[in-house]
């Protein structure tokens, strides 16, 4: 765990980021947020979350490109994992943020969590109250988003591996080489005991 660039999980809701985050905590890194075990969710840091809001605002020119780098950094010193949908989940405004963020961190790493996209929006639905009432429209709109976002890690060539949830519950060794792949490393005996124990398929829904 040498290197201090933050490593992003990001992926839509419901995809698994959540459970990863978790992992990563108790393997032994520092990671902020709590989860949520009635919504078997959450592990998202306040600042981390806060960057979207200021690059949503810069827009209106209300703050400027040097406060959202400045709360960037600041991050850095709580959160050594960055779990948050948002980069996804919000579309445009996700990979803007993102943008900023592979400025102050040119080396970041990411970890992609991808599921089938209707599974993931029944998933949503089951504990929003349905807020998606347009499946088939909300697939082609994360489709899209989907390979703008993959297609900038390529182009601007920054490490990352992608995850298929959920699947990837089911094996340990293809996780640990895929995530060492990108420079993650952590005690591989260790993290296939806290795996096993954290993995309980009955939780998850619409496979």
């Amino acid at each position: 765990m040498k290197n201090k660039t933050p490593i992003i999980i990001t992926g839509f809701a419901r995809s698994g980021t959540s459970f990863l985050a978790l992992f990563f905590k108790n393997v032994g890194f520092k990671v902020k947020g709590s989860f949520n075990k009635n919504i078997d969710g959450g592990m998202e840091g306040i600042q981390s979350c806060h960057t979207f809001h200021l690059v949503k605002v810069k827009v209106k020119e209300v703050v400027s490109k040097e406060t959202i780098l400045d709360k960037i950094k600041s991050c850095q010193e709580e959160e050594r994992v960055v779990k948050n949908p948002r980069f996804l989940d919000q579309h445009e405004l996700g990979l803007e943020t993102f943008k900023y963020w592979n400025l102050v961190y040119p080396n970041i790493r990411v970890i992609l969590m991808k599921r089938d996209f209707e599974n993931s929006i029944k998933s949503f639905n089951r504990i929003k109250n349905n807020k998606f009432t347009d499946i088939k429209s909300e697939v082609s709109k994360r489709k899209k988003t989907w390979d703008i976002f993959y297609n900038y890690l390529i182009e601007k060539s920054i490490k990352f591996t992608v995850l298929d949830f959920p699947d990837i519950l089911k094996n340990y060794d293809s996780f640990y080489s895929q995530v060492k792949n990108v420079g993650i490393e952590f005690d591989e005996v260790k993290g296939r005991e806290i795996w096993n124990k954290q993995v309980d398929f009955t939780k998850v829904h619409f496979s």
